[in-house]
């Protein structure tokens, strides 16, 4: 501390040793002070706010001065034009589409559409579609809106720049050209995404039958779109790999590797995905049968897992790679169903089953309208066969009704109102099952079986 407070007359005085000892202590604190100033420099908040916040107050000359310098930057013009497209351009649209409407020579005066009608023979007041809003002139009066209200937001960002450059803030680059870029880049590819969406929409409704292409197309278009869009953003921040992520990407090979055996499942299951997506074998909203018996309906499909609702209303997440390994069955598809019936007569009616079998048929072909009896489906009423406490007649019918939803089962109803009312006009007496029962006699473990044979017409009894 003495070498350091000595003044350069006093050094003359120290002796050689106290020289060198008073040199090295002032090495030392100017060292000290120069990693404090590049301590300060490094940090990130420490001392840096309110600077800051000092600067955004405004004085009254600071007023005049930032609005001399918006003055000078805004043109009365460019502001008026902005106005004009990003406010009235859609009604102005409106305008020049109901002129070209309106036209005998542009536009065939039986297509027009309007917006109310009076009828003179009711006086009834019948509201019409109104198809400005699907028509071309909507849609490019719809982009030139949005282009003029980016253009504002551009605008308005400049006078904010404007503003900070006044109060003293540091504006280093181009912050202006690339808020410009991002946002219109921006806008650009959910257009074009959107645009996508029409193109896929209008291919949809002339071949319905390619839903399922036009699924997989969206989304690949859709994953194209947006890493061409991250990647505009990337360029025009001049994004730049950091020591970190290079080293990350320098592990190389053995990266791959390992990413490549975590995600071999996950790959296969998007395959999958796309395969059952493209081969259209079922679509959201249909009834499907797995090969294993689950079956409901096709309540969302997605890159990894096809998700089914239940008749309980159980969601059941399927991953597509199993789906790709099994049976389906696309009951919604099915435009024919089958109602069968076995019908258990009793030993002493043999002799109605003929008149009872050629009864029910001409019945239901006159009860069942929707019964397929043109030989091209089976339509069948026989005596199959002889059991131990009953005569088997089976009742075979197919229809022209889906296999699946209220109709069925209401047809399926009248087939069996049908059969009982025919049974008891023939005074046929159906038989119940005949049960067996397994009794442990307990002490001697002996099984003695009994069986219990129950008859009655048309019940249990």
């Amino acid at each position: 501390h003495t070498a350091t407070t000595t003044t350069g007359k006093n050094m003359g005085l120290l002796s050689k040793g106290e020289k060198v000892v008073a040199a090295a202590v002032d090495a030392v604190t100017e060292m000290t002070d120069r990693q404090r100033v590049n301590l300060h420099g490094r940090l990130s908040l420490a001392g840096k706010i309110q600077p800051h916040i000092v600067k955004l107050y405004v004085d009254t000359s600071e007023m005049r001065e930032i609005g001399r310098e918006l003055l000078s930057a805004i043109d009365l013009v460019d502001v008026f034009l902005l106005i004009l497209f990003g406010m009235f351009t859609i009604p102005m649209g409106r305008v020049v589409y109901n002129y070209f409407e309106k036209c005998p020579t542009l536009r065939d005066e039986s297509k027009h559409s309007r917006i109310l009608k009076q009828e003179p023979s009711s006086m009834k007041v019948v509201a019409k579609v109104d198809d400005y809003y699907d028509s071309v002139t909507y849609a490019i009066a719809r982009m030139l809106q949005q282009v003029a209200r980016l253009a504002a937001l551009v605008y308005w960002f400049d006078c904010a720049l404007i503003t900070f450059q006044v109060l003293g803030f540091e504006i280093n680059g181009d912050p202006s050209g690339k808020f410009a870029s991002i946002l219109y880049s921006t806008w650009a590819f959910f257009t074009l995404k959107e645009f996508k969406r029409y193109l896929l929409g209008v291919a949809i409704n002339r071949k319905p039958n390619k839903l399922g292409k036009a699924v997989v197309c969206d989304r690949i278009i859709d994953v194209l779109i947006y890493s061409s869009w991250g990647l505009n953003i990337m360029d025009t921040i001049n994004f730049e790999f950091g020591p970190g992520l290079a080293s990350l990407f320098a592990f190389g090979g053995l990266g791959t590797f390992v990413f490549g055996m975590a995600s071999r499942d996950m790959a296969a299951q998007v395959v999958s995905g796309i395969t059952l997506t493209t081969s259209e074998k079922f679509m959201v909203g249909e009834f499907v049968k797995m090969g294993d018996g689950t079956q409901g309906v096709v309540h969302s499909m997605g890159w990894l897992y096809t998700d089914l609702r239940c008749a309980d209303e159980i969601i059941i997440k399927i991953p597509n790679n199993q789906l790709a390994n099994q049976r389906i069955s696309n009951i919604s598809r099915i435009v024919k169903s089958q109602v069968k019936a076995s019908l258990r007569v009793s030993y002493g009616d043999y002799k109605k089953i003929p008149q009872f079998c050629e009864t029910l048929k001409n019945r239901l072909i006159d009860d069942c309208p929707q019964l397929i009896c043109d030989g091209s489906r089976p339509f069948r009423v026989n005596w199959r066969g002889f059991q131990t406490d009953h005569l088997l007649v089976v009742v075979d019918t197919h229809h022209d009704t889906k296999p699946i939803g209220d109709e069925f089962y209401d047809n399926q109803q009248s087939v069996f109102e049908v059969i009982i009312a025919v049974a008891e006009e023939c005074k046929i007496t159906f038989t119940a099952p005949l049960y067996q029962l397994n009794i442990n006699s307990g002490e001697n473990d002996i099984d003695s079986q009994f069986e219990v044979k129950t008859t009655g017409s048309h019940s249990m009894q």
